[in-house]
């Protein structure tokens, strides 16, 4: 069990101007790349995240649904982060504030000093992860109710290498040879007119196996993004956190 709750944590760990006018011209493809390239000018965001993973091995299913809420302001170096997590019936904190990381989990309130290499995961986690336009393909774009949404397919093959490189270590703790294939990739993201993001939507299915056993992860991600750079964060009292 123990090695399933490392790899659902690397999942759900895992996962990102125009006028009005402007994006009503635009193809899929552009207006893709302008809402790509206004995600790496947000300065603060608010993100509900609902993850169900459903991992079948052999005969035997396990099912698991987690949800994220982060709130973060990302103006360097008082980067600021709020995370709330829930899986299953156990409910996870973590804030980030001041240097250090405040990690409230089941009860148990730590806190640690942020090193420059755990401050750049963070940062890659509570932000809007889009993949280059050049690995995707059949981009649809429709508009109704002043939101844009955009559906587009992405080659497993890119897929592939992005998870193997995120999960390496987790698969590695499961007992496999590292190797893994995604297939099934469904992929949805929604903005309104000025091309700032608000929805983004991910599927697939993960496949790997050593000589013995092999495994299926179904994986299916909807994400919606609130207050785009305007979001401030509350803390709660953080003093009984006890260093570690």
């Amino acid at each position: 069990m123990k090695k399933i709750i490392t790899l659902l944590f690397a999942l759900v760990l895992l996962v990102g101007c125009g006028s009005n006018d402007s994006l009503a011209n635009k193809t899929p493809d552009e207006q893709y790349k302008i809402v790509m390239d206004n995600t790496q000018n947000i300065t603060s965001m608010e993100m509900d995240m609902d993850i169900a993973i459903d991992m079948i091995y052999g005969e035997e299913s396990i099912a698991y649904d987690t949800s994220t809420n982060i709130k973060v302001e990302m103006n360097k170096p008082d980067y600021k982060m709020s995370m709330s997590m829930n899986v299953e019936d156990e409910s996870f904190q973590i804030y980030v504030i001041d240097g250090y990381i405040y990690m409230d989990l089941m009860g148990m309130k730590i806190k640690t000093v942020m090193t420059d290499e755990v401050s750049s995961q963070y940062e890659d986690k509570a932000s809007v992860d889009m993949i280059e336009v050049d690995f995707i393909s059949n981009l649809e774009s429709k508009f109704e109710n002043d939101v844009y949404t955009i559906t587009y397919d992405v080659d497993d093959s890119v897929l592939t290498d992005i998870i193997n490189e995120a999960m390496g270590n987790s698969i590695q703790d499961l007992g496999a040879d590292g190797n893994i294939i995604v297939e099934n990739v469904s992929c949805q993201i929604s903005f309104d007119k000025k091309g700032v993001i608000n929805g983004q939507k991910m599927a697939f299915d993960i496949v790997f196996s050593d000589d013995e056993n092999s495994m299926k992860i179904k994986y299916d991600m909807d994400c919606v993004f609130k207050n785009v750079n305007k979001t401030v964060i509350e803390f709660p009292d953080l003093n009984d956190y006890v260093e570690y």
